[in-house]
């Protein structure tokens, strides 16, 4: 009596070991979180009374280990509900490790003590030994697993899900195997031909069970180098696309959409550097302030974008080019075009713009400015800058002499 209760003591502390190990690793993969005491408390007697009854009832060790299968899935699926596929793996990894190490050691008792693999009794000294060393090495093996570099490639495994219905498979025909070699320990055998066999069966369930997983690993990881890579290429061509707009925007006139000063002078310097042949007009609108002041600035844009609207239409697809180079400035861009000719678009374009019904005076002076050898941005701007002065001017003084011939008229 005294000799069970120590063999009872001693299966309650290594079994108690597996059940920590198997509920850490669990915690570990399926939940990042310490493991929960309750469960812990819960779960243990649970499953040592469990054990004790099979112990008591003698049962077969096929029973033994199906029985212990189906209670700690149901155990896990508890505990591990958001995952059940991920419960079920690692019970049977549980399971296997715990199965094959037992039925390796107690193989081992019996080749070397020269008895039969059935002639292990209950409360058996041999077969307490054997299973509380199993217990106990199983126990913290998962412990050593679940803080190894080792867990994160089963928490790979179980998060990218391509490899674990094949590692599924793979535990459970090494689970079925196991399982039928169990049938070796219904005889009474003295022969080591039976030992062996179950020694090699063991060893092969581990090894196989070990090759398994690292090659679920060893792929997982090469999915998650190549999602890691896609999620990469994706965050940069996103970031390229965000880039090309930011440098769309800070080139674009938010009013009309057009290239603005920046754009126009990146344009003038290619254009110059490549020697290409160019009529750069200066444009500027007559009255922009006035019409601000009198009218509003919505009249005032709408006055700028019936300009722009004009000026986009003179020009020649995939030749010219129109900014808008300022408030009311914008530069446009003749390709191999001589003077007369771009005169003769820009007069048209006045033209047009008189004709435009509208509740204000809407007239531009323009400056004209042929591309020259050794001219520079700044060179080629203020000759049109300074032509379309004059003719500002022009325009101004005209204004001037009407309105004072209006005034005469309207005193006669």
């Amino acid at each position: 009596m005294h000799d069970n209760l120590i063999f009872l003591l001693c299966t309650a502390i290594s079994y108690y070991i597996y059940c920590g190990g198997a509920l850490k690793i669990g915690y570990t993969v399926l939940t990042p979180r310490p493991v929960n005491r309750l469960s812990s408390t819960i779960v243990f007697p649970i499953n040592f009374s469990v054990l004790c009854l099979v112990a008591a009832l003698e049962l077969e060790l096929i029973a033994n280990w199906i029985l212990f299968l189906i209670i700690l899935s149901i155990e896990f699926l508890i505990l591990f509900p958001s995952d059940k596929l991920g419960a079920f793996f690692l019970t049977l990894l549980c399971i296997l490790c715990g199965m094959a190490v037992n039925l390796l050691l107690r193989a081992a008792f019996s080749l070397v003590l020269r008895i039969p693999l059935a002639s292990f009794s209950p409360f058996d000294f041999l077969r307490v030994s054997s299973a509380v060393v199993g217990f106990m090495l199983t126990g913290l093996g998962l412990r050593w697993l679940s803080g190894s570099r080792y867990a994160a490639s089963l928490v790979r495994i179980l998060h990218l899900r391509r490899h674990l219905p094949f590692l599924l498979w793979i535990m459970m025909v090494l689970f079925v195997s196991l399982t039928l070699h169990l049938l070796l320990y219904l005889r009474l055998d003295y022969s080591p031909l039976p030992k062996l066999w179950s020694l090699a069966s063991c060893l092969f369930t581990l090894l196989g069970l070990y090759w398994s997983l690292c090659y679920a690993a060893r792929l997982s990881y090469l999915d998650h180098l190549h999602l890691q890579n896609t999620t990469l290429q994706k965050a940069l061509a996103f970031r390229q696309v965000q880039e090309s707009q930011l440098a769309a925007a800070s080139n674009q006139d938010a009013l009309t959409g057009l290239p603005n000063r920046r754009a126009a002078q990146q344009t003038l310097t290619h254009w110059l550097e490549q020697d290409t042949p160019f009529a750069l007009c200066l444009i500027d609108l007559d009255g922009l302030k006035q019409v601000n002041d009198v009218q509003g600035h919505n009249q005032g844009d709408q006055y700028i974008l019936t300009v722009s609207g004009l000026l986009q239409h003179a020009c020649r697809k995939d030749e010219d080019a129109l900014f808008r180079f300022g408030g009311d400035e914008f530069i446009l861009l003749f390709h191999n075009m001589t003077r007369d000719s771009a005169r003769q678009r820009l007069e048209s374009i006045s033209e047009a713009l008189a004709q435009t019904e509208a509740n204000m005076p809407m007239a531009f002076s323009y400056g004209i400015a042929l591309r020259q050898p050794n001219d520079t941005l700044d060179t080629i701007i203020q000759r049109a800058d300074a032509q379309m002065y004059d003719m500002k001017h022009a325009h101004k003084s005209r204004q001037s002499r009407d309105l004072k011939e209006e005034v005469r008229v309207n005193k006669e």
